[in-house]
């Protein structure tokens, strides 16, 4: 674990402009993120029932234990260790106990459930993609099919890249770029699958972006550039080959980027910052694009309007973008629905 690099990201973020740092939905998410990545690194990140919380809603990880995430103020501090050598909270340990105890045996069921629900569409992403090394650092969100285990999430990804693939073409982009990328594992997938891209860019903000760092290096090696790298830079570019090359970086460093992307991609993230970090990834989408250039922009339904978006409004920042808008059942989930924006530059540049 390269524990300077967080650190070191921690710190220049405090310097850092307020819209490059988490907005209202991720500043109490990524303050518990961050406190687990000091306590645990990433050991069993990816367990629902463990106390490491680095991934909180990263995508297949459940929250056990409230109380992970509470502490950021000093009134909740003193009121947790005002309570925690009381009977309330043996009470609450019991609780979460039992809690992750009925959390596995739900998970155990889910190992084979999928199958039975929707056993063609597995069937179909299963032989269209490559989906290896997807169960690690204590993974428990696991899906069998043909004898084999697979991570729930990345299944979840393969279908959504489908639904991608189906609209855009992006088997012959070389340049890819991710804002809000995770812990990491689209860009794994994309990587295993769609072989003419080979350049990456990731930008998250602290501490994901340590996380997305340390999670792809320990699958794809010095393929990975991190913020120690490239902090010191003036600008931000690939090596002019066709070597993988994975760049992680922070949101205060995507304007030091000078390269022609073939595909922008953001699932999720859009809805949940505010409008003036929107304003900022569209003006540096526009000037990344070129002619050629592919979107694909993913937001889920069933929001909290108060802290999220309409996902309806994303083509309002994107309006030199023409796009195909579709709406699609999530693979794992028949009453979720999940909206996609897939399209490119047009006639506008």
């Amino acid at each position: 674990m390269t524990t300077g690099l967080l650190d070191i990201l921690i710190q220049d973020q405090q310097n850092a402009l307020p819209r490059f740092k988490p907005g209202t939905y991720w500043e109490q998410k990524s303050w518990a993120a961050l406190r687990s990545l000091r306590t645990y690194g990433i050991d069993d990140f990816r367990s629902s029932t463990g106390d490491n919380v680095a991934a909180l809603s990263l995508g297949g990880v459940d929250l056990t234990d409230v109380r992970l995430t509470y502490g950021r103020s000093l009134a909740s501090r003193v009121a947790i260790r005002t309570i925690q050598f009381s009977a309330f909270w043996k009470i609450f340990d019991s609780q979460v106990a039992l809690t992750r105890s009925i959390l596995k045996e739900k998970q155990k069921y889910e190992r084979t459930l999928f199958k039975y629900i929707c056993p063609e569409r597995l069937e179909y992403l299963l032989d269209k993609y490559s989906v290896e090394r997807s169960i690690n650092f204590g993974c428990t969100a696991i899906t069998e099919y043909s004898g084999i285990e697979y991570s729930t999430h990345y299944l979840s990804l393969a279908d959504q890249l489908a639904h991608v693939d189906n609209v855009v073409n992006i088997q012959s982009s070389n340049k890819f770029l991710e804002i809000g990328a995770g812990f990491g594992a689209n860009v794994h997938l994309i990587e295993q699958n769609i072989p003419s891209i080979r350049k990456y860019l990731i930008v998250d903000i602290v501490p994901t972006v340590y996380l997305a760092s340390e999670y792809i290096r320990s699958l794809s090696g010095s393929s990975v550039t991190d913020y120690l790298d490239t902090r010191s830079l003036q600008s931000i570019t690939f090596r002019d080959d066709n070597s993988l090359e994975i760049i992680v970086i922070p949101p205060w460093q995507l304007s030091l980027v000078q390269e022609s992307i073939d595909i922008f991609w953001n699932a999720n993230s859009f809805v949940e910052m505010s409008e003036e970090v929107i304003n900022m990834y569209s003006t540096n989408i526009f000037r990344l694009s070129n002619p050629d250039t592919k979107y694909a922009f993913m937001s889920y339904d069933k929001y909290n309007p108060t802290s999220v978006l309409d996902p309806y409004l994303i083509p309002r920042w994107f309006s030199f973008a023409e796009y195909n808008v579709s709406r699609c059942m999530h693979l794992f989930d028949q009453e979720r629905s999940n909206t996609f924006f897939l399209g490119g530059i047009g006639d506008s540049r």
